[in-house]
Formats: C-alpha cells, structure tokens, sequence
C-alpha cells in the first residue's frame, strides 16, 4: 500500500480499512521490549500547544531492537536500526483540537468513536468511527474534533526511532 501524498509529504487522504492486532505483530518481531512510558510529555520547546479538550492517555511502549524486514499478503513492513512502537488512546471533547504538531516516524491513528477533522498542512480531510488515517512527516498537522455534540476518542499507534518522543510542537503553515 502506498500512501498519497499531500505537499509532498507521505499522509493518506482517503479513509483505509486497516486492522492491526498488536498481539499478533509482536509475534513476528525479535527482541521486543514492552513498558508503560512516563506520562509527562517531553515537549522541548512549546510552539502552538493543544487546547483544554485534549486529553492524550498514557503510552504504552515497545521496542524493536534489530531491523525488520516483513512481507506478507501484500503488505510490507521495514525498520532500519532499533524503533519504538508506541499505542495510546486519545480523547477530544467538543471544540478540542491537537494543537499544531508533526511526528517522527509515521502514526496510524483509529477512530474509535466521533468523528475527527485532520489538517495537514492547508488540506483537511475528516474522518469518522471505524475509519484510519496516516500522518507522517514534517508538514504541521492538527486534528480537530470534527462533532459539535460527541467527544472523540482515537486509538494511535506510533513507529518512531528508539527513545524519540512521538511528537513534535510546530507552529501553523501559512496557507
């Protein structure tokens, strides 16, 4: 599967039906190394940050210690050097949005309920229960809740280099 580009950044502009079982993906890996992260958010220096409705849960961490070379039904999965896989629920309330951000790495992001607006740069695609998304790269992203009404809640699965925090402050692209 390749992902469309949007300002010539990796990200995936229509809904993919998409299921990962985490269990079974730790099955395929060597040396797998599992922790539950710190929950304070190591941020550096904060740009643009999240608003009050954003409610970000605790991750949970594994590490791939060597390089991994997967391809099976269609689907390829490659690491160079050690990386983190890191799951976490996200929830919104009405009006919460993520702030300006970018991540190292790529995320696979879930919604589990509600219904979320992703810009990505000046592009904006929304989303809703049941579908997935794709953010990668170093264009600005900022996820809205796109409901008037529901709260949101997202399952991300993060792929970043070993140690990175999955997430970077950005300020807002001018479009």
């Amino acid at each position: 599967m390749r992902c469309k580009s949007v300002e010539g950044r990796g990200f995936t502009s229509k809904p993919l039906s998409l299921a990962l079982d985490g269990s079974s993906f730790c099955a395929y890996a060597a040396g797998v190394s599992v922790n539950i992260a710190d929950t304070k958010r190591r941020r550096g220096l904060q740009k643009h940050k999240a608003n009050s409705g954003f409610h970000p849960g605790p991750q949970t961490r594994g590490t791939l210690s060597q390089d991994v070379h997967l391809n099976a039904d269609r689907i390829k999965f490659q690491t160079k050097d050690a990386t983190d896989v890191v799951v976490q629920e996200i929830k919104q309330d009405v009006g919460g949005d993520s702030g300006w951000h970018s991540h190292p790495g790529f995320v696979v992001g879930i919604v589990k309920s509600g219904s979320v607006s992703i810009t990505v740069g000046c592009a904006t695609t929304t989303y809703s229960a049941g579908q997935t998304f794709l953010e990668t790269g170093n264009t600005p992203v900022i996820a809205r809740n796109a409901s008037n009404t529901d709260p949101l809640v997202l399952e991300a699965t993060y792929f970043v280099p070993k140690g990175v925090p999955t997430r970077r402050d950005a300020n807002p692209p001018t479009c």
